[in-house]
């Protein structure tokens, strides 16, 4: 309880679900319970890693737990846990693949909208990943796509590509949706809950404290924080628990 000249203190207590406050103000005593945890969903994810040229892995396991507990960290505040068993598949490079290892692209946008390459249907079947989860791939060198700018289609390279239902429509990309890639040449572990973010058809802001600002910052950088707003949040639930991800 509080002490005698501190009328403020408060004292806080877990109680299984809940949060006990007890404060005291001008002498009198009041408590209030409030339900944290509640409705907390279960996103699980699996995860490989393409072998480089040399043979070597592209990514350590290390780097995979820290993001994945930076992904968890950005999804706390919307209750959602993400779980990953630990198993970081690691595969070699489909021959489609292996031939241009740093110039293959990812996708291409067409006047009907983005599709698939089939260099990168043949990642993600080569990654052996299940289709009932998300799925994060890691490749060696940078994203590459090709997207209109304007009426001219130009090329560009990026951190990480996710293909969300909502964007990759192409019957032949049905089966490889709830997928994103992400560059190991990536110096930053938001990338990966920015691209697993865009699974759940939430877009880019324009605010750089946001997760979902379009170009890559770290979280550590003083001037974003890379959290994610209630709309946003609302939105990762109910696509989650409509495609049945959320568990």
């Amino acid at each position: 309880g509080a002490e005698e000249g501190l009328p403020g203190l408060m004292v806080l207590r877990a109680l299984g679900g809940g949060l006990q406050i007890e404060y005291s103000h001008d002498g009198i005593a009041t408590s209030a319970v409030a339900t944290v945890g509640q409705d907390v969903k279960t996103l699980t994810v699996e995860v490989a890693a393409m072998i480089k040229e040399n043979g070597n892995w592209c990514v350590e396991h290390q780097r995979v737990t820290d993001d994945i507990r930076m992904m968890n960290e950005r999804y706390a505040q919307a209750n959602i846990k993400v779980v990953w068993d630990g198993e970081l598949n690691h595969f070699f490079a489909p021959p489609s693949v292996a031939t241009n290892m740093a110039g293959w692209f990812t996708c291409t946008e067409t006047i009907t909208g983005f599709v698939m390459t089939a260099e990168s249907r043949d990642v993600i079947d080569a990654s052996g990943l299940s289709a009932d989860n998300m799925r994060v791939i890691y490749v060696p060198e940078w994203i590459r796509g090709e997207a209109f700018l304007g009426d001219e289609l130009v090329q560009g390279e990026a951190d990480g590509v996710a293909f969300a239902t909502n964007i990759f429509s192409n019957a032949l990309d049905r089966a490889y949706i709830d997928t994103c890639f992400i560059s190991s040449l990536s110096t930053t572990n938001t990338v990966p809950p920015h691209e697993v973010t865009h699974l759940f058809e939430v877009g880019h802001e324009d605010d750089l404290w946001n997760l979902m600002y379009e170009n890559t910052t770290s979280a550590d950088d003083p001037r974003g924080s890379k959290r994610l707003t209630q709309k946003q949040v609302d939105k990762i639930r109910s696509k989650g628990i409509e495609r049945n991800k959320l568990k």
